[in-house]
């Protein structure tokens, strides 16, 4: 599967097909820009606005305090790329491809990696050709840990294990497991998801660097936001120098959401955040 320019009638079909169609000018320069509109759409809050209530371009921007023309304009273009429908009275909702992704408890949800990390990436390759021509590489992995950055990239790592975490568990073939070790497993989501499959599975995964608070809580709080699933799950985090070790355990006994609950202990004070339990 690659990204490209696709035909929307059958006489842009032939011209594609024959060459005809500028490939270049489509995937580089119109490329940038549809990207640069999703992600704007996720990170300004537009399809979750929408998912919560129709709007037209006006009625958003009272309600995300945004410009009436900047948003129209966004609009259109987000509908142009059938991530929005429209209805007959102009206002828009999130497309079936948006619902399944972007909204607020989407089924296979990728708004952090959308309206967030994306745009780490688009900041990192905006570096590309410095990297090319000095051979410095370009350091994804060198901030600082307290640095929010890694927040946003274990929610963004964790959205993308979901995509096939439930898959890949399944071509596991075990029966009735009772303990997982996960070594470095960073954001802890195929523990999460075995744990999901098997009721009565404790779940203990590694990282190679003691998170961050705004990473450590990353698994846990989208656990609990996936929701409605029959059982109740517990988190205690252990943050120590070196590597961080996390723990999950379901109990198929117990229902409603999933509740976690995040603990520190053995670190400098400003290395630790206090326990927290999410809704």
């Amino acid at each position: 599967m690659r990204v490209a320019a696709r035909a929307d009638n059958p006489l842009e079909f032939v011209g594609m097909l024959g060459g005809m169609a500028p490939a270049p000018l489509f995937e580089a320069y119109f490329g940038l820009m549809a990207a640069r509109t999703i992600m704007a759409g996720a990170k300004l809050g537009v399809f979750a606005a929408l998912a919560e209530s129709p709007d037209d371009a006006e009625g958003l921007a009272k309600r995300l305090g945004g410009d009436r023309d900047g948003l129209d304009v966004l609009l259109v273009a987000l509908h142009s790329m059938r991530y929005l429908d429209q209805a007959g009275d102009g206002t828009y909702t999130p497309s079936k491809i948006a619902t399944r992704h972007l909204v607020p408890d989407a089924s296979k949800p990728l708004a952090e990696v959308t309206g967030s990390f994306a745009y780490d990436m688009w900041d990192a390759f905006s570096r590309l050709e410095t990297a090319i021509e000095t051979g410095e590489p370009i350091g994804l992995h060198e901030d600082d840990p307290d640095d929010p950055y890694w927040g946003r990239y274990m929610r963004a790592l964790f959205e993308l294990a979901e995509l096939r975490s439930a898959d890949l568990c399944r071509l596991i073939k075990t029966d009735r497991p009772r303990r997982l070790l996960d070594l470095a497993g960073g954001h802890g989501g195929y523990s999460v998801a075995m744990c999901r499959r098997h009721a009565d599975l404790t779940a203990k995964w590694s990282s190679s660097m003691a998170l961050p608070e705004s990473g450590a809580r990353s698994s846990p709080r989208r656990v609990s936001a996936s929701g409605s699933r029959t059982r109740s799950a517990t988190c205690s985090t252990s943050l120590r120098p070196g590597p961080t070790t996390w723990r999950w355990r379901t109990r198929s006994s117990i229902t409603s959401k999933a509740i976690a609950t995040s603990s520190c202990s053995a670190l400098p004070e400003q290395r630790c955040a206090p326990a927290a339990r999410w809704p």
